[in-house]
């Protein structure tokens, strides 16, 4: 029955492809360092789909359990704490610093703001993961390739800076003639 609930949520996550919307946008000083800021929301209808199959999921799991008290962000799919715990994965010396609720009557998400010393240990993902408990359980589909975006930095002679963005290639892709 517990499988049941998993595949069916993979599958919700297949068909939700242009319910996610996402934006990073990058601003970066002239020593190198910046601020990424991230804004991802999904489709206010496919949030409440969502929130119900957890409800349901958190429900069934409990069983005949005595229902504990839930924690702040339960029943969440955006959370500070899932934020927070990005930071890690977009390089060395990259900070969470801070992050606000998005919430209208179209959609539902949240903007997170991150700093950064050193552009060159940034790596942005050009795809956004999963929200919720769902991509924190890993039952969220991987991508095969997902090394992100890197980024190099060099001081020219001229005082001027030169940023290059390096985009992984896609595996599995062919090449047209």
């Amino acid at each position: 029955m517990r499988l049941a609930r998993v595949l069916g949520i993979v599958f919700l996550l297949f068909g939700m492809t242009g319910c996610i919307s996402s934006t990073t946008v990058i601003k970066i000083k002239p020593d190198g360092s910046g601020t990424v800021v991230q804004t991802t929301t999904m489709n206010a209808k496919m949030v409440a789909q969502m929130k119900e199959m957890m409800a349901e999921m958190a429900k069934a799991m409990a069983g005949d359990k005595p229902a504990t008290e839930k924690a702040p962000e339960a029943g969440a799919l955006f959370t500070e704490s899932e934020a927070r715990g990005k930071a890690a994965k977009m390089g060395e010396g990259v900070r969470f610093v801070s992050s606000e609720p998005i919430k209208t009557s179209e959609a539902e998400g949240i903007r997170a703001i991150y700093a950064f010393d050193d552009i060159t240990k940034l790596k942005v993902e050009e795809k956004p993961s999963a929200p919720g408990p769902v991509a924190a359980q890993g039952m969220a589909p991987q991508e095969a390739d997902s090394s992100g975006m890197t980024f190099r930095f060099t001081k020219q002679a001229n005082g001027n800076s030169l940023l290059t963005v390096l985009v992984p290639e896609k595996k599995g892709k062919a090449e047209s003639a």
